[in-house]
């Protein structure tokens, strides 16, 4: 009888208390509070100060990441009031959230923006670590102070970004996005609200390594009238002056810079940016010329060449130049969950006595004025449905033109080492582009995963204008050849000056942060890419990322080891295309005739002492898109409160690398391998006379082995350190 009893109350527990003391145990599961911080436009806010305080009183708090993420967990089911504050936007608070036990709940904020200054307490200025794919030690953010601590001076701001995103993966270097889109002009620093280098570097929504990334976000509108302005000088009293200009003229650097901001009704709002700069630069030719130089312009003093061994020419040559950066934004509410952003840029770019100062045995004959203006518009939608889905879409238009024009039409002449003088060999140039780009990029926040996908076209269309090397130009060993009349080559080109050329190209990608246990996160994603004008058009790219905390459970841990791998394809540009349709064997728009021992006559001259060889240009058959494979290990620790510490290594091989060879080279025999693609010379010789052709080959490889050192200090908030 005692048995039985026992065995009842045995199978009561199973099938009542297990259940119970699982329901008991599910009540005080702890849940997950995470979501996404942006603006009015969408555009993602980085170091947001969110913070949940429970009935009790409790308050926990976290910062957005990077990519405008953040995530509060260990939360015990209740009430929550959820508070989230940015430098320069409005509070935002949700008095009541409920917190179900083991739940993770979801909260997008939108931020409005204010000017009115506010008392904000963030957490970011804590240097910690993180499992979060967004919130790599080597990543920097910069926001407000940061900022200001940066050059006024776009050419100099572009210089300084470069040195805090150090080296970059790859051969194809660093880049640089503003609002999301590829390339461009680099606004004003005062249109500036966010910079962020280095984020994610393995990511799928990318097409190159995030290693020498630099994003940048524009300021939107505000909701009171707000405005500044600025001058800013420099002379040459206050630098000091090169060694290499015996007589140097002063120079000077003066930019206004302002900006003005308001609501456009309850709403809109607007951002009116305006950037001017007026330099007055010099550039210096050290030359070595075979006559008297004249002082003001290193040419032949009176016009007459005086046949000596060589006279050094110093000389300081102005180089005036002038930019212009106009930039209004509009910021629409459509909905209460969607925001039509509209952003105009416009930028004009002239200089005079531009091609000198590259090399010093340049003499002012050779140089030319350049002007280039370009009109852009960026058109974005943001629109959040519920808590968990956000969806942007973005439309990118640039029209530019650029205009070059030579002082001195005539040929070009270059004497090795010592001077290269007469006409401009890049002659005359105008050139028109026109590119498209169209974004549509989505996320999804889900319980463990954070889902992100989306797609990207563009199109850039180029008419270029060119008669470079119409006059020709004579090259010669040295003086004494000079003064003989004995150039060494003699090249020119004849044709057609106008070509055009136009390239698409097509992204697709989808990537998963799965976070499989709250220490260890996993990101893994596919990307695919296409274009038009090579053979090999599926590009596929796989990424993985893992992330892994060592640490006691439920702590932020100290130490976060990470691994990597990725394939990144680089494009076929336009540029290689333009050229090949140039100089292009069948078409035959424009020939390059090079030809060796002239006399000094044209290469159509019955007296040559070696034929000319036209030069032209095509595509391998076969080309493939350059591919980097990209595979790193790395660790991260955080040394204190204020400092944290990062080694990575990185391995990067690359196939199918670009180079071009001329595939009618004369082997060891004398026999030419293309001979028979070589067409009738346009110059007068029969078919099948020798010709060049280069052809732009995928044959290349590429390896090179890094480690990476990176130290952040954040001393509260008057001292930011980082160290490559």
């Amino acid at each position: 009888m005692n048995r039985l009893l026992a065995l009842c109350l045995t199978v009561l527990f199973v099938f009542v208390g297990v259940p119970t003391f699982q329901h008991a145990l599910a009540q005080t599961a702890a849940g997950t509070l995470r979501g996404q911080v942006a603006d009015p436009s969408g555009a993602v806010i980085p170091q947001a100060s969110v913070t949940v305080t429970s009935a009790t009183g409790v308050s926990r708090k976290a910062a957005s990441d990077a990519s405008g993420q953040y995530v509060i967990s260990g939360l015990a089911p209740g009430q929550y009031a959820v508070t989230v504050a940015a430098t320069g936007f409005t509070t935002f608070t949700a008095p009541s959230l409920h917190i179900a036990p083991g739940q993770t709940q979801h909260l997008n904020v939108s931020l409005t923006i204010q000017m009115e200054q506010q008392q904000v307490q963030v957490t970011a200025d804590a240097q910690g670590v993180s499992v979060d794919p967004d919130s790599n030690v080597s990543a920097v953010v910069l926001t407000g102070k940061d900022l200001d601590a940066l050059s006024d001076d776009p050419d100099e701001l572009s210089d300084e970004l470069t040195a805090l995103a150090g080296p970059a993966a790859g051969p194809s270097g660093g880049q640089i996005y503003i609002d999301g889109f590829t390339g461009g002009q680099l606004p004003p620093k005062s249109a500036i609200r966010a910079i962020i280098i280095n984020q994610n570097p393995f990511s799928a929504q990318y097409d190159k390594p995030g290693y020498g990334r630099v994003e940048i976000l524009t300021k939107p509108g505000t909701d009171k009238l707000h405005g500044q302005v600025f001058v800013n000088a420099g002379a040459s009293a206050f630098n000091t002056s090169n060694p290499f200009a015996a007589n140097q003229p002063p120079y000077h650097r003066l930019q206004y810079n302002g900006n003005v901001s308001g609501p456009l009704g309850k709403r809109a709002s607007y951002f009116f940016s305006f950037d001017r700069r007026n330099i007055q630069d010099n550039s210096i030719v050290n030359a070595n010329v075979p006559y008297v130089p004249d002082p003001a312009t290193c040419g032949p003093e009176n016009g007459v060449v005086q046949e000596t061994t060589g006279t050094l020419c110093n000389l300081a040559v102005p180089y005036p130049q002038t930019r212009t950066n106009i930039s209004p934004r509009i910021d629409y509410q459509l909905t209460p969950t969607q925001t039509l952003t509209a952003r105009y840029s416009y930028y004009d770019d002239t200089r005079n006595n531009s091609g000198l100062g590259s090399s010093p045995f340049v003499l002012p004959s050779q140089a030319y004025n350049t002007s280039e203006v370009e009109h852009r518009i960026q058109i974005s939608d943001s629109q959040v449905y519920g808590a968990k889905f956000v969806n942007n879409t973005r439309f990118q238009y640039i029209h530019d033109e650029s205009d070059q024009n030579p002082q001195l039409v005539a040929p070009a002449i270059n004497v090795l080492q010592n001077f290269q003088g007469g006409g401009s060999p890049l002659g005359k140039v105008r050139d028109t582009q026109q590119e498209f780009e169209v974004q549509n990029y989505a996320s999804l926040a889900l319980a463990k995963h954070y889902i992100r996908f989306g797609a990207r076209i563009r199109n850039n269309r180029d008419t270029n204008y060119s008669n470079a090397n119409f006059a020709g130009t004579y090259t010669y060993s040295n003086l004494n050849d000079y003064l003989a009349a004995k150039p060494s080559q003699f090249s020119i080109t004849t044709g057609t000056p106008t070509q055009t050329a136009s390239v698409t190209d097509l992204g697709l990608y989808a990537e998963d942060d799965w976070k499989v246990r709250p220490n260890f996160t996993v990101s893994y994603g596919l990307r695919f890419e296409t274009q038009n004008h090579i053979a090999n058009k599926a590009n596929f790219a796989p990424r993985v990322a893992l992330s892994y905390g060592i640490g006691s459970a439920g702590k932020q841990p100290k130490t976060v080891l990470r691994a990597g791998y990725g394939i990144f394809y680089n494009r076929f540009t336009y540029d290689l295309l333009l050229n090949s349709n140039r100089y292009n064997l069948d078409q035959l728009g424009q020939v390059q005739s090079i030809q060796s021992n002239p006399d000094g006559t044209p290469p159509d001259s019955t007296t040559e002492k070696s034929p000319a060889l036209p030069t032209f240009y095509r595509i391998q058959p076969g080309l493939n898109a350059p591919a980097v494979t990209e595979a790193g290990t790395g660790i991260e620790h955080q040394v204190n409160r204020n400092v944290s510490v990062s080694a990575t290594y990185l391995y990067s091989r690359g196939i199918h690398q670009l180079l071009s060879r001329n595939i009618d080279a004369p082997m060891a025999d004398g026999s030419r391998p293309a001979l028979g693609l070589c067409p009738t010379n346009p110059i007068g010789a029969a078919l099948g006379t020798p010709c060049n052709i280069y052809e732009y080959d995928s044959l290349a490889v590429f390896k090179e082995n890094q480690i990476f050192l990176n130290l952040n200090v954040a001393a509260g908030r008057k001292l930011t350190f980082t160290g490559f």
